[in-house]
């Protein structure tokens, strides 16, 4: 037996009774970990020292990724900070005592379709499932943002989402789904999209005006919200055309205000209210900033 071409075939990481069928490939599995080449993990798992223990949280559980750890293991997609591994189960199925790998916490979700997946299948949920059930926890913002990215991807789709979530679903998770964007570039614009719809603004991502380019986002109509994150904004050349373009954009009739990715987490507070407040110079007054307590999500 070659386990390390069997455990690739199974994503890094399997059960012993799904690796071995015989005593002389039990002795086989023993000598590679006595030389380091397999790691055993608890509950019978075994992997490859480079495999993915979010796969290993999978074989522990026997279940599948999903949540913000499925989303996660998109490129791009930079919602899991691998605090915590996500795993669904099937609903009526025990889960493990020991529910920790590596000393990272595995949280588990059970689901009326959830299945113990064969060790050949990739052990990760539907997008759209793994999504739905973000929608489900206390992480909204970063939901919306999973949903933002997939959608603007192509990579899943409304009709997706919402038949994932039953119309028994909590109040802001419908709230929630009439926000997501397919237009959203960055979780920064998705983020402070989120803030001024709790605040009552009408909001478009990334919209062209002539003359121009692409905007992040753009306030009922007239206030353009720039987000510098500090990768892309931090060298002089670009310092000078961000200038360039606020200026053209005065020039057009729209107010610009520039916040940093920063301020989004320390001044969340005080951007809607900046929007109110440039609003209520220029034109019509703005919609009222609502209540706390009356949102189903607020910064």
């Amino acid at each position: 037996m070659d386990v390390d071409r069997r455990l690739r075939e199974f994503h890094g990481a399997a059960r012993f009774k799904d690796l071995v069928a015989n005593t002389t490939e039990a002795r086989i599995l023993e000598r590679a970990v006595g030389s380091g080449t397999v790691l055993r993990h608890a509950h019978g798992v075994y992997a490859l020292p480079n495999a993915d223990l979010a796969v290993v949280a999978a074989r522990v559980c026997r279940g599948r990724i999903t949540a913000k750890t499925a989303v996660g293991l998109i490129p791009g997609c930079d919602v899991d900070d691998r605090d915590v591994f996500h795993v669904e189960v099937p609903r009526n199925c025990s889960a493990p005592r020991t529910r920790r790998v590596n000393g990272t916490r595995i949280v588990v979700h059970r689901h009326v379709f959830g299945i113990h997946p064969d060790p050949a299948d990739e052990p990760v949920v539907p997008l759209s499932r793994a999504v739905a059930q973000m929608f489900r926890g206390p992480e909204l913002v970063d939901a919306v943002i999973a949903a933002d990215a997939l959608l603007t991807r192509g990579l899943v789709t409304r009709g997706d989402l919402r038949a994932e979530l039953s119309s028994r679903e909590r109040r802001f998770v419908a709230w929630a789904l009439d926000h997501v964007s397919e237009r959203v570039a960055s979780p920064l614009e998705t983020t402070a999209r989120l803030i001024l719809a709790a605040a009552g603004f009408r909001s478009e991502a990334n919209v062209e005006i002539a003359g121009v380019g692409f905007v992040d986002l753009l306030v009922e109509g007239r206030v353009v919200l720039e987000l510098d994150g500090h990768s892309y904004h931090s060298d002089a050349v670009q310092f000078i055309a961000d200038r360039q373009r606020d200026r053209r954009l005065h020039l057009l009739g729209y107010h610009v205000l520039r916040y940093a990715s920063d301020e989004l987490t320390w001044r969340s507070n005080s951007i809607a209210a900046d929007v109110a407040g440039v609003l209520a110079r220029e034109g019509p007054p703005p919609p009222p900033l609502r209540p706390e307590a009356d949102l189903p999500w607020a910064p």
